[in-house]
């Protein structure tokens, strides 16, 4: 946290009070000042469930009509709208010393405008290039319509 004043605080464009008695006090004893802002125009404390939100997306416009109560799962739907949340390790190979190839199991280049991310049934993420989700896509309608054809 970097000190901008006496009491107070900035960190990650937030900006913390000194308030160590307060329910959402963190380790360094302090509080967002959104959070006070808003427990001051709701005339009590936010709830463990409750999270307060910018309006305008400005970290540090704390003024009360810019803020407003979500739950968690409202706030993470509206910054993180039809996202699968996959962790990054497992999708780009950064975990410990496995790394990923630069090329498809066919050889074909694999970068970040051309990698599919698919989930299977198990829960397991396959990597695969565009060229190779094609192929695939284009064998199973044929595989399907060359079964049709044999009955």
């Amino acid at each position: 946290m970097n000190k901008i004043s006496e009491g107070v605080y900035l960190k990650n464009g937030y900006i913390y009070l000194k308030y160590p008695n307060h329910p959402r006090t963190n380790q360094e004893g302090c509080v967002k000042r959104a959070v006070l802002t808003l427990e001051s125009k709701l005339g009590h404390y936010l709830l463990p469930s409750e999270h307060c939100h910018h309006i305008n997306s400005i970290k540090d416009d704390d003024s009360p009509e810019n803020l407003t109560v979500l739950t968690r799962a409202e706030h993470g739907k509206l910054h993180h709208p039809r996202k699968i949340r996959i962790p990054k390790a497992r999708i780009y190979g950064e975990r410990g010393n496995y790394k990923i190839s630069d090329t498809c199991r066919k050889g074909h280049p694999r970068t970040a405008e051309n990698l599919y991310i698919w989930l299977l049934p198990n829960g397991k993420i396959e990597r695969i290039c565009k060229v190779c989700a094609r192929i695939r896509e284009y064998n199973k309608y044929h595989r399907n319509s060359l079964v049709l054809k044999q009955k």
